[in-house]
């Protein structure tokens, strides 16, 4: 029987799930110059990427998209993970002290820098923020891009929900108290109240 080939995309350095392969620059993969390129089509049955698209240049972010759809086989689904702009600013604007904003803390002195940052560098959108984000997605431009590159099927989807029970499985979070990652599982209960997420099934 033909193995399984599974994809994570920016995983962390610490995740690891059997028939899966993470491909992660901390682990000496680098998605922003290699794309897929190593990855034939129609070869991968599921990608999963969490908080790192937005870590990439829109434009170079658009042909990895692209690449995901190239990879994937007949009704192979592709789930994207991201800080969900229209949050933060609903929540900054409306005065909120829970949810998107509630640990900026960490981050910013204010939660107007939190915010700013989260959206990439006001010196340029060719340069990466502090936290090295380029760009500050939507649901609607994501769903532009996937439709731009030949996904027909996309689902919005909520939490530890997927059209794959594959996907429903939360992250598992490894020990560091500061900064815990995930070491399995998909959906990080720590970014819940600031992400959105999509799914693109290959039709």
């Amino acid at each position: 029987m033909e193995k399984e080939l599974n994809l994570n995309l920016g995983g962390g350095k610490f995740w690891k799930m059997n028939s899966w392969v993470n491909l992660e620059q901390e682990l000496g993969y680098d998605l922003s110059k290699n794309l897929l390129s190593q990855i034939i089509d129609d070869s991968v049955s599921k990608i999963y990427t969490s908080h790192c698209l937005e870590h990439i240049p829109p434009i170079t972010m658009f042909r990895l998209v692209r690449d995901c759809r190239r990879v994937l086989k007949q009704n192979g689904i592709l789930r994207i993970v991201m800080p969900d702009c229209e949050k933060f600013i609903s929540a900054l604007i409306n005065g909120e002290r829970k949810g998107a904003l509630e640990d900026y803390k960490l981050f910013a002195k204010t939660r107007y820098e939190y915010v700013i940052n989260m959206g990439g560098n006001t010196k340029g959108l060719d340069l990466p923020s502090p936290y090295g984000h380029f760009f500050f997605w939507t649901v609607h431009n994501l769903c532009w891009v996937l439709l731009a590159v030949g996904f027909t099927d996309i689902h919005i989807q909520d939490f530890g929900k997927s059209v794959d029970p594959v996907f429903e499985t939360i992250a598992v979070l490894g020990v560091n108290p500061n900064n815990p990652q995930p070491v399995s599982g998909f959906d990080n209960p720590r970014q819940r109240s600031h992400s959105f997420y999509i799914e693109a099934v290959k039709s």
